[in-house]
């Protein structure tokens, strides 16, 4: 009782301290801290384990919010108004219309369709490479029989896979991320679906290999690339409404419904008591990451000596021969073995410089918040690096996206996907000047 009193208090703070960064709670210093308290004080709450919280990393992890929101305050929100305020309705033919006055028009359909189908052929190669094809959805039987041997070889044994499938599932993420961006470009019901087209590919995944990390991930990109364009075209991001409350609520939702179905279709087991069951599986996938390192940070952070980045950009260190496969082991039966981001950026700079680092980072979200708001005709760098902000953030929960060498590749992609679409906007401005 003392302790979820103290959290709830602690709660209150990042909450105040988060509203003097932005306005709007979508901005990355507002809703990363906002997302942490609630996986901190839901599972304390209403989680019946047989675990007993400690509460020494749950209030690390609400001070290292508190980091992030300080340095959010420090850089300042100057509350920029865009230099070239370009609404969708005002280019919306020139730019997503075949119709357009530019024999280039419809740039972004064409972007977004081409990485939906760049990321089909990803898919669809990794299934035949695993011996498996699209035949296999037409039975529910052999649908069922394929996601029971793809889930056992992931696990238990070797996943055939290739150089260039494994480029082309990197689009996959693109994708998603330049739908989300690509949805404020519009006002046309049929482009808004195209944007929410793109995460089919990663369904499709899902589906045909039973993984739920790719589709989160899909899911923070696309969010991650909308709050980016919204925050280009208008200069800032909207408050939250009712409407857009309902609709997250009916994301979840949907979402939830989605991912225990997934859970489902691994087992093969379709009984109630199955589903009662992964429901169950379910709230540890959310939750069990904050039990996790709450547990880790009791007694496992005695370091030596720390790894100065190796375990949070893993993606980038095990290239340059500075590694550190971490084993991370189940800490007692039934909670799983997810210990958050958070673990690996102690065990790289410490509990102090893991605080420091949060710091940073929210230094770095506001400050090319503030340079995406300006509306600089090329957004390049800050866009990426917020984006960068936003994912790492968001995915937290599970782990470092930066241990993937896909999320780095998608970094590059996603340049070139600005670069190219950015330079048909000019060109549509310039034309009409």
């Amino acid at each position: 009782m003392i302790l979820t009193g103290c959290l709830l208090l602690f709660s209150l703070l990042v909450i105040i301290i988060g509203k003097k960064t932005n306005d709007s709670l979508l901005a990355p210093n507002r809703i990363i801290p906002l997302m942490w308290v609630l996986l901190i004080i839901i599972p304390c709450i209403f989680w019946n384990t047989n675990y007993a919280w400690n509460g020494k990393g749950l209030f690390w992890l609400m001070l290292a919010m508190i980091s992030m929101e300080l340095g959010g305050i420090v850089c300042g929100d100057k509350k920029i108004r865009c230099r070239n305020p370009i609404l969708p309705l005002e280019f919306e033919d020139r730019v997503f219309n075949s119709d357009s006055e530019l024999d280039k028009g419809r740039v972004m359909e064409i972007l977004v369709l081409i990485l939906i189908l760049l990321g089909l052929f990803g898919v669809v190669g990794q299934m035949y490479l695993a011996g498996y094809s699209i035949n296999n959805f037409l039975s529910f039987e052999s649908w069922v029989k394929m996601n029971e041997e793809v889930a056992y070889n992931r696990y238990y044994g070797e996943t055939e896979t290739s150089i260039f499938t494994q480029l082309l599932i990197s689009f996959e993420y693109l994708a998603a991320l330049a739908g989300g961006y690509a949805f404020n470009f519009s006002k046309r019901k049929k482009h808004k679906l195209l944007c929410i087209a793109t995460f089919f590919p990663i369904v499709l995944n899902m589906f045909y290999a039973n993984t739920k990390s790719g589709f989160i991930s899909n899911i923070i990109l696309w969010f991650s690339g909308w709050c980016i364009s919204r925050i280009w075209l208008t200069g800032g991001l909207p408050r939250i409404t009712p409407k857009m409350l309902i609709l997250a609520l009916t994301g979840f939702l949907v979402f939830s419904i989605i991912m225990i179905l997934v859970m489902v279709l691994r087992t093969g087991d379709f009984s109630s008591e199955m589903f009662l069951n992964r429901i169950d599986e379910f709230f540890v996938y959310a939750f069990g990451g904050t039990a996790g390192f709450d547990y880790w940070f009791t007694n496992g952070t005695d370091l030596n000596n720390y790894d100065m980045g190796a375990n949070t950009y893993m993606s980038i260190s095990k290239y340059i021969g500075y590694s550190k496969l971490d084993n991370y082991e189940n800490f007692f039966k039934g909670l799983g073995n997810i210990y958050t981001a958070f673990r690996g950026v102690i065990m790289d700079f410490g509990k102090v410089g893991g605080l420091i680092f949060c710091f940073l980072r929210g230094f770095v979200s506001q400050i090319t918040f503030n340079s995406v708001a300006a509306g600089d005709s090329y957004p390049f760098l800050s866009m990426s690096v917020l984006m960068c902000m936003y994912f790492w953030g968001i995915y937290s929960f599970l782990i470092s996206s930066w241990r993937y060498t896909s999320y780095i590749i998608l970094i590059v992609f996603f340049v070139i996907f600005l670069f190219v679409f950015h330079k048909k906007v000019l060109d549509v401005l310039q034309y009409h000047k």
